[in-house]
């Protein structure tokens, strides 16, 4: 151990300085070329730093330059502790070596030296009380020595909250009374003091149109009244939620597409709290009473979505080249190139193109809507996705280039195709024969779907092909040795979902994944391209051929 440096280090802490003439001091201490040195001045420097005392009550004090640290650091720290007049170091290095060692001394240093901070505070910043007053509360709320004056720090966390219940309040009261609750949990009269003072703060805000915290301060007081087993009291504030989530819409201004899908989420919160409501009846009732408040803000907002317009994309050019080229095909040579206008998309593929293209919009979750404004589907955002994200966002990817091609090209191809052969059961019915994937009964099914496609009648085609499809991969499941039927307990067999079947490790062992992620983008995925005349019916038609 260098005690000469401990020294110095000791004499920076003591000194008579501001914060930010400390930390330069320390951060010149640490370019010492001593290694060990060198990590002790930053990890000291770091401690003494107001940010490192989070304003959460769930959250831990954190030190980054901690980490792997051996027992030689927290020695030094140790050390550094037991010379030190600097309350802010004594109370963060207290803690963190009482978090380490369990030993209570270095609890009874933190919460002697947080005590300090309380009256002669280091920092003067809006959130100085609130991460001294959560230090404490991390402390006592797992070790509660007899020697620390509890009730007069109580008390001055309650006046904290009433003397800041004004315009600019925020959630810190919030967390001070999370902080406290956690360490009165055997206080029946703390217990109720702080009761009171989450309802009269609630009150406040609320009626001053800060429904946010309000509405928080409620949602504090239903997690109360759920532990303490009050069941009356936790159904009570519920309908109190619902209620400040509909004023709060009701107040929001609808000047905005931005401020009236702030109102309809409001609105929905509202009724995902009645949802909650043990009178299912009435809980019932006032949803759908919110929904038909919401069929006009839906609306309203639909209308009010701005919309990107682009130039026309001239394809003069590329129509005349593929008039060109089905003038000069065989019947048998059209319907390979037909085949080729939709290649499948493989999922690693897309990944990797939305990774390296990263456009703006990816970078932020998005949704869609359908007509009347509900929403159908959500995009999540490609940054921090998961591998389910991933793999929702592959298959949005999918869709949307596999929309982009049917409008393009498949649709004026076979418009094209259309004045040179007229598509029948005779000229098309080689397609399904000796085709592995048509099975024997369905033939005749599929080559009636698939002449309705050639024709142009996609409705027509989609719903002779599509439940042919189903039917299809249901048997090749079956022959893959997959489960396809289950039996409930009264003994009916019931077909399992195409989604489920395609989850089976039997299907995903036979079948590469690349057909697997299509078969989800036509017919089970979230993205829409089933209730999609044309593309499931071309996919169909592809698959097929």
């Amino acid at each position: 151990m260098d005690t000469n440096f401990l020294g110095m280090v000791n004499s920076i802490l003591n000194g008579d300085q501001s914060p930010s003439q400390r930390a330069k001091n320390l951060l010149a201490v640490s370019s010492s070329e001593n290694l060990f040195n060198q990590k002790v001045a930053l990890l000291v420097e770091d401690l003494c730093k107001e940010a490192v005392l989070p304003i959460a009550p769930s959250m831990p004090i954190s030190v980054f330059s901690l980490t792997n640290a051996d027992e030689n650091v927290y020695h030094a720290l140790s050390e550094l502790l037991r010379t030190s007049q600097n309350s802010y170091f004594n109370a963060t290095c207290g803690e963190i070596l009482w978090w380490h060692t369990h030993n209570k001394e270095y609890a009874n240093i933190a919460l002697k030296a947080y005590e300090q901070e309380l009256s002669e505070p280091t920092y003067q910043s809006n959130l100085a009380f609130t991460r001294i007053a959560l230090s404490i509360c991390r402390i006592y709320s797992k070790y509660k020595p007899t020697r620390f004056p509890f009730d007069s720090f109580f008390e001055k966390c309650l006046h904290y909250i009433e003397s800041n219940l004004n315009e600019q309040a925020t959630f810190c009261l919030l967390h001070v009374l999370q902080g406290l609750l956690a360490c009165c949990k055997e206080k029946t009269e703390s217990k109720a003091k702080i009761e009171q003072t989450a309802i009269s703060a609630a009150e406040y805000l609320c009626n001053n149109q800060n429904y946010r915290l309000g509405i928080a301060l409620k949602k504090f007081l239903q997690s109360f009244y759920r532990s303490e087993k009050r069941s009356s009291d936790e159904q009570k504030i519920i309908e109190e939620i619902a209620l400040e989530y509909e004023r709060e819409a009701q107040y929001l201004p609808q000047d905005s597409s931005a401020h009236v899908a702030r109102a309809i989420a409001t609105y929905q919160d509202a009724m995902n709290t009645w949802s909650q409501l043990s009178n299912r009846v009435k809980g019932t009732q006032e949803r759908k009473r919110l929904a038909r408040t919401l069929e006009p803000l839906k609306a309203k907002r639909m209308g009010m979505m701005l919309t990107i317009k682009s130039e026309p994309v001239d394809l003069s050019e590329t129509i005349k080249e593929l008039k060109q080229k089905i003038q000069k095909s065989t019947f048998e040579e059209f319907l390979y190139f037909f085949t080729a206008l939709l290649n499948l998309e493989s999922p690693e593929i897309l990944l990797k193109e939305i990774e390296k293209s990263s456009p703006l919009a990816s970078l932020f979750s998005s949704q869609t809507l359908d007509s009347k404004g509900r929403v159908i589907n959500k995009i999540p955002s490609i940054l921090d996705a998961s591998d389910d994200e991933k793999k929702s966002i592959c298959e949005h990817k999918a869709s949307e280039k596999y929309l982009l091609a049917t409008n393009m090209f498949a649709t004026r191809c076979l418009a094209i195709a259309r004045e040179k052969w007229e598509f029948t059961e005779e000229n098309l019915r080689f397609l399904v024969e000796d085709n592995l994937f048509v099975p024997e009964d369905r033939k005749e099914s599929f080559l009636k779907g698939l002449v309705a496609g050639f024709r142009g009648e996609l409705g027509l085609s989609m719903c002779l092909l599509m439940p042919q499809v189903e039917n299809a991969i249901r048997v090749l499941a079956s022959n893959c040795g997959a489960v396809v039927y289950k039996t409930d307990s009264n003994g009916v067999e019931e077909v399992l979902s195409l989604d489920s079947i395609l989850q089976q490790p039997e299907i995903k062992e036979s079948v590469e994944e690349k057909i697997l992620f299509n078969v989800r983008v036509f017919y089970t995925g979230k993205n829409g391209l089933r209730t999609s005349f044309a593309l499931p019916t071309l996919y169909t038609m592809k698959t097929v051929i």
